[in-house]
């Protein structure tokens, strides 16, 4: 049997937040273990806010993931408002 559509936009909303929010805490457990296996403790520290403004960048700023991991929410939201008539 399909799957319907959500009945209302927020529950669509939180499914996207915990979407990003996956990716995010996803970059920030791989990009700590590298740091954390690779570089001496202090640089492992200091390397931490790069590595998590990365993660940020990636699951809520960069559209990479939502082209990549979900085409159709992509389709619509690339073009906007900036194209309707």
């Amino acid at each position: 049997m399909p799957s319907l559509p959500p009945v209302n936009r927020e529950a669509e909303t939180l499914e996207e937040g915990s979407f990003e929010r996956r990716v995010f805490w996803a970059v920030i457990a791989v990009l700590g273990l590298v740091v954390v296996a690779l570089l001496p403790l202090w640089w492992a520290v200091a390397a931490t806010v790069p590595v998590v403004l990365l993660a940020w960048w990636l699951a809520y700023e960069s559209r990479w993931v939502r082209r990549r991991f979900k085409p159709e929410a992509s389709a619509s939201s690339e073009t906007g408002d900036k194209h309707a008539a």
